[in-house]
Order: structure tokens, then C-alpha cells, then sequence
């Protein structure tokens, strides 16, 4: 009957002075505390709605990072010098923690490796929550908390205990509008990928294996190789990415690699799919930008698509993934001021043809896709390619045979869209494969 009740007693002693002892006890009742801080049994902490006043229960793990004793000599690694580059970039943890402070994230009360995926989901789910108010101020989910304004303070408040935030003396804002909605969608984008680079980072090499070594190997890729800068194949994507820069920026692009990548159950699902049996056209060969730290989880999981707890709300045309056939479109989410100047780009075969057009934003762009029977949505630009070509023969890459890339600078200009530039979304991730990345170093044009 006492089955919540516990003593606790614990007898040391001293090693300086072996006559000395000390005793500690301490007793009370299990979960009781809990209770009283949280409203909720223990037993419901993980299903339990957040109590008005109350604490909130965030998972963590709490298990010890395991690290060996560094070598005395490091094994020397193995990796092409180019693919080094690119594994000091993505695994560098200098640079994650660059990339979480610029998006506030409070590192120091739960680490990427400490953060679970249910409090992840948490989080979307908070801020779908927010959503729903946003896009009907005046509905019920509002008039639950007595408003618009009211619900916001009280469901920013959630999402912020679930998500840790740095603050300093100044208050965190209000998530209350649209914009700062996708900021915090694009930390929670971030965390997916970040959280599969801290865990490779943390992972132990042993003494045998350069750590560079291991960390790459846990991607699993089928292939990576650097492109010769000599061979056509990297020429054709240099003018890709020189033709498609926006030419009154005040920086420009310098291409350093191109690494030629494939995953194998990324090209498995392709073809179970059916799109290797495309028509001639149908494929299109895009940018996508990302934090050079999201990168690890790319390259190890694929491109992903916001879970379904996160809200329409903030992806232009719903939950999807994007991409550009302008270079400096996707390159802006790259960041690359946080990481020396330098970002990293994807060119993805995806199947993309029959378009679903839309002139504006339509967050239920998911949805409608489908319903017309259309591969993908586009955004439409103010200015697109005029001119297309066959990216196997551009690229002297017969797998590519029938893919369409750009060809040329030459732009057609249309004063409808609210775009600038055209944009490409998918809805399902048999449609992608990653073909390239693309490593880019920023110079301030003269």
C-alpha cells in the first residue's frame, strides 16, 4: 500500500580521513511532486495536454556520451582531400553551434544529442497550434484563451517550454504573424537534420579510423566523388550556376567542389516509382540551398518534408520541398555568413512535369496538387529561363539523358506572379534524387 513511498539513505566515507563518515537520507512520495508541478500523473506525462500555470514535461535523453581516449598518433584518413573539405564543413561543431545561435536555440539547456524526436514533434505541434489562430484569429482555438492576442501569448509560451530559447533581458517575441511562424518552422527544419550531425559527431570512432573517416562512412552514401574541374560535366554545372546568379547582387559565387553523390534507397524508390520510365522533359535538374550544418542528415536520410503535425501555414505552397532553377533563389537559404562564406547547394533530378501553376501563394498547395493530378506545384516567377536543354548531353552524363537544365542567361520577364523567380515543389520523395552538391565560396563583386 506504500508501493509510492521511498527512503533514500546513503553512508560515505571519508578518504582524507578515514575516521570520518557522513550520512545522508531523504524520503517522500513518488510522482507527488510531479504532480503538483506539472497538473498530470506521472503515468500521462507523455500524452498529458500543458496545464494553465503548470510546468510542462519535455523529454531528454540523459544518456553519457561515450568517447574513447584520443590516440596518440591519429590515424591517417582515407577520403579524397576534396571530400575532406567537405566533411570538416558538415561535421564541424564549431559551426552547429554557429547556425543554433543565430537561430536562438538554447544549446546549453538541451543539446542537439540530448533533444528527443517526440519533443521535436512537440514543437511542430505547438506551432500548428499557433497556426490555426493566425488563420482564423476569430475562431474557437482563439476564443479558448478569450482572443487572438491572448492565444498567441499563451501558445508562444508552450511552444517556447518545449523548445528552449536564448533570451537575454529582452522578452522572446509573440509568434503571432507569418513571418516569425517560418522562423521558428526553419529552426524546427533545422533541428531534424542538425540532430543527426551532433549524433554522428558524438559517435565513437574507435583508435583504428581516422574520425572523419567514421563520421563519413555513417552516411551510407552508394557514391560521392569529386567532379574533375577539367571535365565537361562540371564546366556545364559551373555555367548552370554562373548563367542562373542574380546579376545586381553585390557578391558573386565561386564554385570550389562538385561532388557527383547518389543514395542508393533514394535511386531504389525512384525507380519502384516508375520515374526513370518518364517521358523526355518531365525530369528537371534544380537547386536546393541549406545550412551547410543540415547537411549530415541530408545526405544520410534525404531531403525531407515538414511532419504532418506541422502547420500549412508558412510554407508558401504547404509542406513540400523546394526548389529553384535560379541559383541564387536557393542559395539564400544557405546561410553561408555562418560558415566562412562558404554554402553548400544540391542539383536534384526531380519529376516534376505536369506543373499545378499558381500566380500566389497557396498553403493549400499540397492539396490541390493532387487533386488536379499534377506531379508538382510551380510557383511562378517574374522571370524564367527562356531557353531549357537536355542535361545529359550537357553534362556528358547519359543518366541524366532527358532531364532538362537550363541553358544560357537569357530570362523571360512576366509582371503577373508574386514571385521574382520560379519555384518547384514536390509533395512526395520518390520524385528526388540527389544528383550533385556543390560547394560555393561568397566574394564581394569589385
Amino acid at each position: 500500500m506504500n508501493f509510492r513511498r521511498f527512503y533514500i539513505i546513503q553512508l560515505l566515507k571519508s578518504i582524507a580521513n578515514p575516521d570520518s563518515y557522513a550520512l545522508y537520507t531523504r524520503w517522500g512520495a513518488r510522482c507527488k511532486k510531479f504532480k503538483s508541478k506539472t497538473g498530470v500523473e506521472w503515468t500521462e506525462r507523455e500524452n498529458a495536454a500543458p496545464q494553465t500555470g503548470k510546468y510542462m514535461w519535455i523529454e531528454r535523453y540523459y544518456d553519457e556520451d561515450v568517447t574513447s581516449p584520443k590516440p596518440a598518433v591519429l590515424p591517417s584518413s582515407t577520403l579524397a582531400p576534396e571530400v575532406l573539405i567537405l566533411c570538416n564543413l558538415i561535421f564541424s561543431e564549431e559551426l552547429l553551434n554557429a547556425h543554433l545561435a543565430s537561430m536562438n536555440y538554447n544549446a546549453a539547456k538541451i543539446p542537439l544529442g540530448k533533444l528527443g524526436r517526440s519533443t521535436i514533434s512537440k514543437g511542430f505541434s505547438a506551432l500548428k497550434d499557433i497556426a490555426d489562430v493566425i488563420d482564423n484569429p476569430t475562431g474557437s482555438a482563439a476564443q479558448e484563451h478569450g482572443g487572438a492576442d491572448a492565444a498567441y501569448a499563451a501558445l508562444s509560451s508552450v511552444y517556447y517550454s518545449i523548445i528552449p530559447h536564448v533570451s537575454g533581458r529582452v522578452p522572446l517575441p509573440v509568434i503571432n504573424d507569418p513571418a516569425i511562424l517560418k522562423q521558428e518552422l526553419d529552426l524546427m527544419d533545422s533541428l531534424l537534420d542538425m540532430e543527426v550531425a551532433s549524433k554522428i559527431m558524438s559517435g565513437d570512432a574507435g583508435s583504428t579510423v581516422h574520425p572523419m573517416d567514421a563520421q563519413f562512412a555513417s552516411l551510407k552514401l552508394s557514391q560521392i566523388a569529386p567532379v574533375d574541374p577539367a571535365a565537361p560535366e562540371y564546366t556545364a554545372i559551373a555555367e548552370y550556376a554562373r548563367d542562373t546568379e542574380l546579376r545586381q547582387s553585390s557578391f558573386a559565387l565561386d564554385i570550389q567542389h562538385v561532388f557527383r553523390v547518389e543514395r542508393a534507397l533514394e535511386t531504389q524508390a525512384w525507380t519502384a516509382a516508375g520515374h526513370d520510365q518518364l517521358h523526355s522533359g518531365e525530369r528537371l535538374l534544380l537547386w536546393h540551398g541549406s545550412r551547410s550544418t543540415n547537411f549530415a542528415g541530408i545526405l544520410k536520410n534525404g531531403l525531407r518534408i515538414a511532419p504532418p503535425e506541422a502547420p500549412s501555414t508558412g510554407y508558401m505552397f504547404g509542406r513540400g520541398v523546394y526548389f529553384a532553377d535560379m541559383v541564387s533563389k536557393s542559395f539564400n537559404y544557405c546561410h553561408s555568413h555562418l560558415s566562412n562564406d562558404t554554402g553548400l547547394l544540391l542539383l536534384c533530378e526531380v519529376a516534376a512535369r505536369p506543373f499545378f501553376e499558381q500566380k500566389n501563394g497557396n498553403y493549400n498547395a499540397d492539396v490541390d496538387c493532387a487533386k488536379a493530378g499534377k506531379r508538382s506545384t510551380k510557383g511562378l516567377g517574374r522571370s524564367a529561363p527562356a531557353r531549357w536543354m537536355d542535361a545529359g548531353a550537357a553534362l556528358q552524363n547519359t543518366e541524366l539523358s532527358g532531364c532538362m537544365m537550363p541553358s544560357g542567361s537569357k530570362r523571360l520577364k512576366t509582371v503577373q506572379p508574386a514571385l521574382h523567380h520560379n519555384e518547384y515543389i514536390v509533395y512526395d520523395l520518390n520524385q528526388i534524387r540527389l544528383r550533385y552538391v556543390v560547394m560555393v565560396k561568397t566574394r564581394i563583386k569589385v
